[in-house]
């Protein structure tokens, strides 16, 4: 664990380097077993899928990303709270019963989260080494903690709410900032206000069901606390485009404050055009209404 004022920065299976002549950290986690899992953000609510991150000493921030120079490598930051439904099904793969259900159904019949992989073999009727397998799995996706030298298992409270998810008993996100930088590194975490600025993001999904994407100009978002963010450039929600500067997204309220829009361009569905899916085309309107402010209430029920 690392600590950030109340909170934690946390992986089970991370290698640190120190340079002694540049008075630099590095914190890299492994390519096998326990290590393949993301880095646990409590403050800012996310997951690092990341190779590592760096600190000088001396410095009031922390690189993310590529440690080792060279190209850079896409890097991926998701909500706590992320879940598509695509994922989920993937997991069963050739399986009769997902994982998360045969997990959830030994914490209901024992009441309790933790237990050993040999009460996890004998509950799915599998050998200890299969067992072993799939917790290494679901530890690694972050259901799981699990210590590989007492072979003691707990789980976590996203096994339970991802069934929830499935089963629409429980409201649960898709934001995810993926990071494709051209160079430099995927993020800056600074010591002084706790803001990451995550770079190289092309586009990110707010909502996949009311249709709000977002596109930030340069590829730039500063993220604060529980997911809160910023970012300048394009808001694409259903048939309207916001286009301006210091955007803010809250987390609690789900919306987008826009307090300097630049324009605003419309579009309307073209009944004579589909596409693939059989969807309507949209038809872009020429007029476009400009120096407007106002909120996007991203899941308002009249949206």
């Amino acid at each position: 664990n690392l600590l950030f004022r109340e909170d934690t920065l946390f992986h089970p299976d991370v290698s640190v380097r120190f340079d002694k002549e540049k008075s630099n950290f590095q914190f890299m986690r492994q390519s096998e077993g326990l290590g393949q899992q993301a880095f646990s953000d409590t403050y800012h609510a996310l997951d690092w899928d990341v190779e590592g991150f760096s600190w000088k000493m001396g410095e009031t921030r922390v690189r993310v990303g590529s440690l080792f120079g060279g190209t850079p490598r896409a890097s991926n930051f998701l909500s706590s709270n992320f879940f598509k439904r695509e994922t989920f099904d993937e997991m069963v793969g050739i399986d009769a019963v997902h994982p998360l259900a045969r997990l959830n159904g030994l914490i209901r019949e024992s009441g309790r989260l933790g237990f050993t992989t040999r009460d996890y073999a004998e509950f799915i009727h599998m050998s200890e080494l299969q067992a072993r397998v799939e917790l290494m799995k679901l530890a690694n996706a972050g259901f799981v903690l699990l210590d590989v030298e007492t072979l003691w298992c707990e789980a976590l409270p996203k096994a339970v709410n991802y069934i929830r998810n499935k089963s629409g008993r429980r409201d649960y996100d898709v934001l995810q900032w993926y990071s494709d930088p051209k160079e430099g590194n995927n993020a800056e975490w600074s010591l002084l206000n706790g803001f990451l600025s995550i770079h190289g993001v092309e586009y990110m999904q707010v909502s996949d069901s009311q249709d709000v994407r977002i596109f930030p100009r340069a590829g730039e978002v500063i993220v604060r606390q529980n997911r809160d963010f910023e970012f300048d450039g394009l808001i694409r929600a259903g048939n309207l485009d916001f286009e301006g500067d210091a955007f803010s997204f809250d987390f609690d309220e789900f919306s987008i404050r826009m307090n300097q829009i630049t324009g605003v361009r419309m579009s309307v569905n073209d009944p004579d055009l589909t596409d693939q899916r059989g969807r309507h085309a949209k038809k872009r309107l020429k007029s476009t209404l400009e120096q407007v402010s106002g909120m996007l209430r991203v899941d308002h029920p009249t949206n």
